[in-house]
C-alpha cells in the first residue's frame, strides 16, 4: 500500500491533563529525589513543597538551570 492509500488517523478531541486533574500526579517524587542530595534533606523535602507547582516553573520565567543554581545556593544540592 502505497503512502497516497492510507487512511488519515481521525482525531476527535485531544485532552490536555493540567495539574492532575484526569490523572494525579506525585510532586512529593521529584521533592523527594531533589532532597536526598542536599545539604539536609529533611529540611530541603520540607521547603521545596510544591516546588513543580511554582509559577515561575510553569510559566518558564525562570529556566531550568536557574532552578538548579537556587537549589544548589539555597539547598546544597549535590546534583549536577
Amino acid at each position: 500500500m502505497n503512502r497516497l492509500n492510507r487512511a488519515e488517523p481521525r482525531v476527535d478531541a485531544f485532552v490536555f491533563d493540567l495539574f492532575g486533574v484526569i490523572i494525579s500526579f506525585d510532586n512529593d517524587l521529584v521533592t523527594t529525589r531533589i532532597a536526598r542530595h542536599c545539604t539536609d534533606p529533611d529540611d530541603a523535602f520540607q521547603r521545596l513543597d510544591g516546588l513543580m507547582a511554582r509559577r515561575e516553573i510553569i510559566t518558564g520565567e525562570v529556566t531550568l538551570p536557574q532552578v538548579h543554581h537556587r537549589l544548589a545556593d539555597t539547598h546544597g544540592l549535590t546534583l549536577d
